[in-house]
């Protein structure tokens, strides 16, 4: 009798061990995408609000400002405005390599806009300069 309990104990403990063999693969994996996809949502979050607040200076005029907190995720490549002034991109690494993160401005975006380069919490301005175009600058 006690043979046979002690084998049931090793069979439990073998089947429990393949069970975890299994399930810790998935669990890193599905951890790995969450925090990638969180990551994303931070960035497309954060050019949207930059974004709505840049359109909507815009359309007030010169002499408008307006400061906003926005936060940058980790593994920033670069942020920049692209060179026709109307579009914000972020570039973020991922598992595959790197991914933009692009979002069109209804606005004519300043060059002499200064924009954080690593990521955290950064405290943003916006002003609509004399010229008509919105200057995004952060706290540094």
């Amino acid at each position: 009798m006690d043979v046979k309990r002690g084998q049931i104990s090793i069979e439990y403990i073998i089947i429990l061990g393949m069970v975890i063999f299994v399930l810790l693969p998935l669990i890193f994996y599905t951890a790995q995408t969450t925090t990638e996809t969180t990551k994303f949502n931070d960035a497309e979050t954060s050019l949207k609000l930059i974004k709505e607040t840049a359109e909507r200076l815009y359309s007030l005029g010169p002499g408008n400002k307006e400061t906003i907190t926005v936060k940058i995720p980790a593994g920033l490549e670069y942020f920049i405005i692209e060179s026709t002034g109307e579009s914000l991109l972020l570039r973020l690494q991922s598992k595959g390599g790197y991914s933009d993160v692009y979002t069109k401005v209804n606005a004519v975006l300043s060059d002499t806009s200064l924009l954080p380069q690593q990521f955290g919490t950064y405290t943003f301005t916006l002003l609509v300069l004399e010229n008509g175009q919105v200057e995004i600058k952060y706290a540094q």
